[in-house]
């Protein structure tokens, strides 16, 4: 009996803490260690700035049909409740002027205290940018990659679909999606 009271207990904190979670507060934080074709593009104020080595690179990839971008995007949490927030993980989707350009999940423990508490998620992103792009056009993609990563001057539409996982009893159960949105 006092076994199954100890269980009830411990699922109810771990319920409570999922609740919680859902009911926090989601931004885009920012991006860092952007790489487009492994090349750093951390202190590069437009892409269309980068030395003759590396447009000759990129161009060279592009006609190719292939471009590679990673970046780590660093979701904020912040914890308004008088209980604390956690998770096992979460499924994400990242989105592009309303164009979906990836998914991913993480199964990183996800801690945020009670009571206007912190934290924040990185979420390692890698996506070939030719794989969507429509046209192939060097503005278009220029335009994609300075607004992902908040260089150059175009503004972009960016919206983050995030879904918190747990695991209770060995399965893993899932609320509905929570979108933040930024315009970069």
């Amino acid at each position: 009996m006092l076994l199954l009271s100890a269980l009830v207990m411990a699922s109810c904190a771990t319920l409570t803490g999922m609740f919680s979670m859902v009911n926090c507060n989601y931004d885009i934080r920012n991006v860092t260690n952007p790489e487009l074709l492994g090349i750093s593009l951390t202190n590069v104020p437009d892409v269309t700035r980068l030395d003759a080595v590396s447009m000759l690179r990129l161009t060279t990839s592009i006609l190719a049909g292939s471009l590679p971008l990673s970046a780590t995007v660093n979701v904020g949490v912040t914890n308004p409740n008088s209980a604390a927030a956690q998770i096992g993980g979460l499924d994400w989707e990242l989105y592009f002027n309303n164009t979906g350009v990836l998914s991913g999940s993480t199964s990183q423990n996800i801690y945020v205290a009670p009571n206007g508490g912190a934290s924040t998620i990185p979420l390692t992103v890698q996506i070939d940018i030719m794989s969507f792009i429509k046209n192939d056009s060097r503005d278009e993609i220029f335009d994609f990659v300075n607004g992902l990563l908040n260089i150059g001057e175009s503004t972009s539409n960016v919206a983050l679909r995030i879904r918190p996982t747990l695991t209770i009893g060995g399965q893993n159960v899932r609320t509905g999606f929570i979108t933040v949105k930024k315009s970069i």
